[in-house]
């Protein structure tokens, strides 16, 4: 009967060690991270690199982002960038660049994030540059073509095949 006692006690110690530490970390998950506030301006400092070209990763460094992702939108001219994520000061924003839209392929945009109706420039300008990337989208090498109506991935090409793409990149073949 006594060492049941002590066994209850136990079990009892053991479980509001258990509830203490649960406690304390569901309060340390909700320190972390910083709200944006909304009675101060957004100041964006800087961007890294200078240079880059679709789908390449780009750091932006300010000041009063908050690091809650969902609120944020940062734009390379008018082409809304995706946020991949905020760092838990709110001073980083990783983005990655979508396709920027310029008239005759590679040129400068200016880097701005918004938050609600808060919007700030970047010092300096983004030089987009257009690249191609290379893919096997048909094909096995094979010595005979296969022309038929359907997907373009059953088609049988063996030769040199040339695709070209118009400046509203449409692709031909």
């Amino acid at each position: 009967m006594k060492n049941f006692k002590k066994f209850k006690e136990a079990i009892l110690i053991i479980a509001l060690i258990c509830s203490v530490s649960a406690f304390m970390s569901c309060d340390d998950q909700s320190a972390k991270g910083v709200k944006h506030d909304p009675n101060k301006s957004v100041d964006v400092r800087s961007f890294q690199p200078s240079e880059g070209r679709v789908r390449d990763y780009v750091l932006v460094e300010g000041n009063n982002f908050g690091s809650d992702k969902s609120i944020i939108q940062v734009f390379f001219n008018d082409s809304e960038a995706k946020i991949l994520g905020v760092n838990e000061t709110g001073t980083t924003i990783l983005v990655l660049v979508e396709r920027i839209p310029f008239p005759n392929g590679d040129g400068e945009a200016e880097v701005s994030v918004q938050i609600g109706n808060k919007k700030s420039k970047a010092p300096g300008l983004f030089s987009y540059k257009v690249s191609a990337s290379v893919t096997t989208l048909a094909g096995n090498g094979t010595n005979g073509n296969s022309y038929a109506s359907g997907k373009l991935s059953d088609l049988l090409l063996s030769g040199p095949t040339y695709i070209g793409v118009d400046y509203d990149y449409n692709a031909y073949f």
